[in-house]
């Protein structure tokens, strides 16, 4: 049986066709995040993107507060400084991802993110869609990702292979965090084109 979505939507619902910007500011998880959320927040609603913006409870990974995410797309940016706010969001405007600041994209594992971030970083490619990881395999702390990115016109496949490892904090992660804490790194063993 076909079903008519617009006609089942609810009254009052409406569709957005602009990215929505979440910026977590949740103190209550960690102070952390309103530290260093709010100035961002306060930055961005006195730039051209006020009306995009949105304060949001936690979101993960307080210790690279201030926290942005950016949907549609899921894309996560960490240690924003209000300074730097309002040109991200230009920057992803005209389809581009900050690299400094960029933490993954939200639809992928940790170690397809970290893949992600080896092949643009070594490529220089800030695209949005520019790379896509397409399949991974993992034994205990080993991963073997193989990523799609796209050069101009081109797509060309490429293999990384990785190690997870976790490294003591000489410091607290989070404002609210403990001593004596490890974290977990990703380590690039070998980026290689493949022929896939």
């Amino acid at each position: 049986v076909p079903i008519d979505l617009d006609a089942a939507a609810p009254d009052g619902w409406e569709e957005i066709a602009h990215p929505i910007v979440l910026v977590c500011t949740n103190g209550k998880h960690d102070s952390c995040c309103a530290t260093f959320g709010r100035p961002v927040i306060r930055a961005m609603r006195d730039s051209p993107w006020r009306d995009h913006v949105w304060e949001s409870s936690h979101v993960g990974g307080d210790r690279f507060a201030a926290n942005v995410v950016v949907l549609p797309e899921g894309l996560y940016y960490g240690r924003v400084e209000p300074e730097q706010s309002v040109e991200l969001l230009e920057g992803h405007a005209a389809g581009r991802i900050d690299l400094d600041q960029y933490r993954g994209r939200s639809t992928f594992g940790f170690g397809e993110q970290a893949a992600e971030y080896f092949v643009r970083r070594d490529l220089g490619l800030d695209g949005i869609d520019d790379v896509r990881a397409v399949l991974i395999d993992r034994e205990h702390h080993e991963f073997d990702v193989t990523v799609a990115a796209a050069e101009g016109r081109s797509v060309e496949t490429f293999g990384v292979s990785m190690r997870r490892v976790m490294t003591p904090s000489p410091t607290p992660l989070t404002c609210n965090g403990p001593d004596g804490v490890s974290y977990p790194v990703y380590q690039l063993v070998e980026l290689r084109r493949t022929d896939a």
